[in-house]
């Protein structure tokens, strides 16, 4: 069976799934700067939801942009630790 639905990026809760997608992705990876690059796309993109979504999609956003936003602040040392090393090599 062929399937010929798309994936509709403008509907808030494919933008949730993405959002929880790169929370889950940052906070596996080993690299702090790209932690960081993924919890601010992540926060970024449940903006985007937030103000698209209606009722509990807004809640849920709000968590989500909460949790992008503590983990990015609690990665920023490391990160920058990291990018200092990285500059001088």
């Amino acid at each position: 069976m062929k399937s010929t639905q798309k994936l509709n990026v403008s509907n808030p809760n494919v933008l949730l799934g993405l959002s929880a997608f790169l929370i889950l992705l940052g906070g596996m990876m080993t690299d702090p700067l790209a932690d960081g690059v993924c919890f601010a796309l992540a926060g970024i993109i449940a903006a985007a939801a937030w103000v698209k979504g209606k009722r509990w999609t807004r809640w849920l956003a709000f968590g989500f942009i909460m949790i992008a936003a503590a983990l990015a602040v609690h990665n920023f040392p490391e990160a920058r630790r990291h990018w200092d090393f990285f500059r001088r090599k």
